[in-house]
């Protein structure tokens, strides 16, 4: 039987209002749905820095020993980098993260470099060394970042860097040569060992937080702050 004027309309009317009502459910999903996306961030970041929080009370917290410092000496907040100089993700935090992070900070944070010769890449003890004859003539931060720009140096090379760079080459190749900076440079991976750091590079930032391995210029920001602030 067909519909009449009337019946048509109403059938209509219907139809439009059931859609908008579907239109509004729909609304309503899509906000909660970025509901539930927003808490959902905001728990990960409370309970990512609880677990670092958490993470002090179940190590042994390193020090800054006598290792070299990057920015402010004096600086409130010590933040402490176990390294590896044939390490890429080491070199991708040295190169690409570090530098921003003393710019931004200033006098406000201290960046110590402590040795964590993993063996997972190669040979990092040696260039540990070197490194560490550069910092007894005042020249860490500068031999630091030309290691992360040749990881394959050999050890002439590792010499010819110390020339490039203005060192006293006699003093440098003694201290080079002596079997005890890489006892220094074993002390630190055993510092490493003792606070359970098993992975290049982990940061521990202030007394309490502590990050493994590589992230985001961000997230190292985030907890900074975090440390500054309490």
């Amino acid at each position: 039987m067909a519909m009449s004027k009337y019946e048509r309309k109403k059938l209509l009317r219907m139809q439009a209002k059931g859609q908008q009502k579907e239109k509004h459910a729909s609304v309503q999903r899509t906000d909660r749905t970025k509901t539930y996306v927003f808490f959902g961030i905001i728990a990960l970041a409370v309970f990512g820095i609880a677990f670092f929080i958490y993470s002090r009370s179940t190590t042994t917290w390193p020090g800054a020993d006598d290792d070299p410092v990057m920015g402010d000496a004096n600086a409130s907040l010590t933040v402490i980098e176990f390294g590896d100089y044939k390490c890429p993700y080491t070199r991708q935090f040295n190169q690409g993260i570090l530098d921003q992070l003393i710019d931004e900070y200033g006098d406000r944070v201290k960046f110590v470099y402590r040795d964590m010769p993993t063996g997972l890449h190669g040979d990092s003890v040696t260039p540990a060394v070197a490194a560490g004859c550069a910092a007894k003539q005042g020249k860490f931060k500068e031999y630091h970042d030309a290691l992360f720009r040749e990881p394959e140096a050999t050890a002439a090379r590792l010499k010819a860097i110390a020339t490039s760079l203005g060192l006293d080459r006699e003093a440098f190749d003694r201290c080079f040569d002596d079997k005890a900076r890489k006892t220094e440079v074993m002390d630190d991976y055993r510092d490493g060992r003792a606070a359970q750091v098993s992975q290049t590079p982990t940061i521990f930032i202030g007394d309490n937080i502590r990050l493994d391995g590589l992230y985001t210029k961000t997230a190292y920001e985030d907890a900074i702050n975090f440390a500054l602030k309490n």
